[in-house]
C-alpha cells in the first residue's frame, strides 16, 4: 500500500520536503512548475478538511467503488448510511474487508464468504435512524440511550429483509449482537447455534471499534484489545474464534485490505453480487416481534424478582439481576450450568432440603402444571431468605414442555411481618409468666365456646381451682418459689388438655379449664385427679 495515500490524508513530511526541493531545479518547463502548485494547493486543502470528516479506508473514490462493485444494486443503502454517519459506514467498511481476509485464511467456501462480506457491510444500516446526538456523544451511554442503539441494530434487520433474498444474510446479522453464552439475549440461540458469519464479526466488530478512536475514548493498542477479547471469550465471543483471530493478527497485514479490495474489483460477478437483492413485498413479521423482544428484555432486566429459565435438558438459560441480587450469584458464571435446588440450598416448609422430585422446576416439567410455595434458600449474605417461589412450565406448540420457568419473590419483611403479628397475638392472648391464655382471650373463648357444644349437641364445662393458702408460700419462701408453684399448676393443666379444651390464668394464683365434650361427671374426676397430681410435685423451692 506504499502508493496510496497517508491515511491522514495529509502528504508526509519527508513527501513536502521532496516537493519544495522539486521547486528549485530551473530546467522544468511552466506547465510542470503549474501542475506542482496544483498538486500542493489540493493536497493543503485535503490538509485543512481532514478533521471535519471521517477518514476513508483506501480513499473516497476507491471506497465507493468498492462498495458498488460488492453490493450492486444495494449499494445505495450503504450510501444512505454514509450520509448519515460516515465514521460507522467507515467502520463497517473495515469489518467487512478484515472478515473477508480472515475467512480466506480460515479457508471458508467462496460463497459463504460473499455473505459474510455483504452482511458485514450493512449490519449497521439500522443506524441511519439512531440520533445524532447519541451517536456522537462523548461519554458513556445511558440505559435508554443504549435501547436506541439496540432497537438501531435491529432496524438494520428490518431494512433488509425489505429487499434481501438471502436468509443466511439475514441470519447472520440478526445475531451480530447475540453473545455466545446466551446471557445478554436471552435463549433464542446460543454457543454454536449461533450463525459462523456472527460469531466472526462480533469479533471483528469490537476489535475495530477498541482500536479506532471513538468520541468517547481514544484506541486501544492492538495487543490491548485482543487481551479484551480473550477477557470476553466463553461469554460475549466464542473462545476458539478469539483465539484463531489473535493467531490471524500475527499475520502479515500492510496488504490484507489491498489484497481483498483486488478481489472485489476483479472476481466479483455483478449478476452474482445483484443475485441477493429482489423486491420483498411480504410484510417483515419480525417488527412486532422484535419491539416485543425489546421490552420483555427490559421488563426482565428491571425486574427486583428473581426470574430463571430453565431448558427441557435442565440447564440454565436466563439468570435475571433479580436473581444475582437474591442469591449473590452473577448470571455469566452460571449461564448453562445444570439446575439444581442445593445451588441455592433450597429447604420446603419444614426447612428440610429439597430433593429432586420435590423441587419446584422439576415439578413443573414433569408434570406442565404451576405450582406456588413458600421456600427458604441461601441467600447472598450466606443467610436464609424466605422467598415465594412461583414455577411455571414453558409449553410448546406441539403441546411439548420446553422448559419452566421460576420466579423467586424476597418474602423475607413478609415473613418477618407475619413473625410480628404473632408475637403480638400471643401477647395480647397469652399470659407472659405461665404461657397459658389471659383472662382477656378467655372472656373472649368463652361464649363463643359454649354456643360452639350447644350447637354440636355435647356438653361442655367449666373447671374453676386456684391455689390455697398462696400468700403464706410467697411470705414464707419468696415470690419466686410463688411463681415457680403458679408455673407448675399452668403447665399440669395445659399437659390435662384434651382437643378442644382451655387452659387460662383468670388471675394471680386462680386458673380456668374449659372442657369440651366434657359433662359434670368427667369434669369432677378430671379435677380430682388434677388435684392429686399436683399434690404429688415436688417444689423445688419450698
Amino acid at each position: 500500500m506504499s502508493n496510496l495515500p497517508d491515511p491522514q490524508n495529509r502528504p508526509s513530511s519527508t513527501q513536502t520536503r521532496a516537493e519544495q526541493q522539486s521547486l528549485t531545479v530551473p530546467t522544468e518547463s511552466g506547465d510542470h512548475w503549474m501542475s506542482k502548485i496544483g498538486s500542493l494547493l489540493e493536497e493543503l486543502e485535503d490538509s485543512s478538511t481532514a478533521g471535519r470528516s471521517a477518514q476513508p479506508v483506501v480513499n473516497r473514490g476507491k471506497d465507493n467503488e468498492l462498495i458498488q462493485v460488492r453490493l450492486g444494486t444495494a449499494a445505495s443503502l450503504f450510501t444512505a448510511l454514509q450520509c448519515k454517519n460516515a465514521s460507522t459506514a467507515g467502520h463497517c467498511l473495515r469489518v467487512a474487508l478484515t472478515c473477508s481476509a480472515w475467512a480466506e485464511q480460515m479457508k471458508l467456501e467462496a460463497s459463504y464468504r460473499d455473505i459474510i462480506e455483504v452482511a458485514a457491510l450493512l449490519h449497521d444500516v439500522g443506524m441511519i435512524g439512531a440520533p445524532d446526538n447519541i451517536l456522537k456523544k462523548p461519554g458513556v451511554l445511558d440505559s435508554d440511550e443504549a435501547t436506541v442503539i439496540a432497537r438501531s441494530r435491529q432496524m438494520s434487520l428490518e431494512i433488509l429483509r425489505q429487499s434481501c433474498s438471502s436468509q443466511e444474510i439475514l441470519d447472520i446479522v440478526e445475531h451480530v449482537s447475540t453473545w455466545y453464552n446466551g446471557v445478554r439475549d436471552g435463549i433464542r440461540v446460543t454457543g454454536g447455534k449461533i450463525p459462523l458469519g456472527a460469531r466472526m464479526m462480533a469479533i471483528v466488530e469490537a476489535f475495530d471499534s477498541m482500536t479506532t478512536d471513538q468520541v468517547y475514548r481514544p484506541a486501544l493498542s492492538q495487543e490491548r484489545a485482543v487481551a479484551e477479547l480473550f477477557n470476553c471469550a466463553g461469554s460475549q465471543f466464542d473462545p476458539e474464534l478469539v483465539k484463531r483471530f489473535a493467531e490471524f493478527q500475527q499475520c502479515e497485514q500492510s496488504d490484507l485490505n489491498s489484497l481483498v479490495a483486488g478481489r472485489w474489483l476483479k472476481s466479483l460477478d455483478p449478476e452474482m453480487v445483484n443475485s441477493y437483492w429482489q423486491l420483498n413485498c411480504v410484510p417483515s413479521p419480525s417488527r412486532l416481534a422484535t419491539n416485543d423482544s425489546l421490552f420483555q428484555d427490559k421488563l426482565l432486566e428491571s425486574m427486583y424478582d428473581a426470574v430463571v429459565f430453565i431448558d427441557s435438558s435442565g440447564n440454565v438459560t436466563l439468570w435475571n439481576h433479580g436473581a444475582e441480587r437474591l442469591t449473590g450469584i452473577a448470571g455469566s458464571s452460571i449461564a448453562q450450568s445444570p439446575w439444581e435446588p442445593r445451588l441455592l440450598s433450597m429447604r420446603d416448609e419444614k426447612g428440610e432440603l429439597l430433593c429432586e422430585a420435590d423441587c419446584p422446576i422439576n415439578v413443573a416439567i414433569r408434570s406442565g402444571t404451576q405450582s406456588l410455595r413458600r421456600l427458604t434458600i441461601s441467600g447472598r449474605s450466606g443467610k436464609p431468605v424466605a422467598v415465594d417461589t412461583h414455577s411455571i412450565p414453558v409449553i410448546g406448540k406441539n403441546n411439548t414442555t420446553q422448559g419452566a420457568i421460576l420466579i423467586m419473590h424476597d418474602a423475607s419483611s413478609e415473613t418477618s411481618l407475619e413473625e410480628r403479628c404473632q408475637s403480638l397475638h400471643k401477647k395480647a392472648t397469652k399470659d407472659p409468666l405461665t404461657k397459658v391464655a389471659n383472662r382477656a382471650e378467655f372472656d373472649r373463648v368463652h361464649e363463643m365456646f359454649v354456643t360452639a357444644n350447644q350447637q354440636q349437641k355435647v356438653p361442655c364445662s367449666l373447671i374453676i381451682l386456684d391455689l390455697d393458702h398462696f400468700k403464706l408460700v410467697n411470705d414464707n419462701y419468696g415470690h419466686q418459689a410463688g411463681d415457680d408453684a403458679i408455673i407448675s399448676v399452668a403447665t399440669l393443666l395445659r399437659n390435662s388438655c384434651r382437643p378442644g379444651d382451655l387452659v387460662a390464668r383468670y388471675g394471680g394464683e386462680e386458673f380456668v379449664m374449659l372442657c369440651a365434650d366434657c359433662d359434670n361427671a368427667a369434669a369432677a374426676r378430671r379435677s380430682d385427679q388434677i388435684r392429686k397430681t399436683f399434690s404429688e410435685i415436688l417444689q423445688p423451692r419450698m
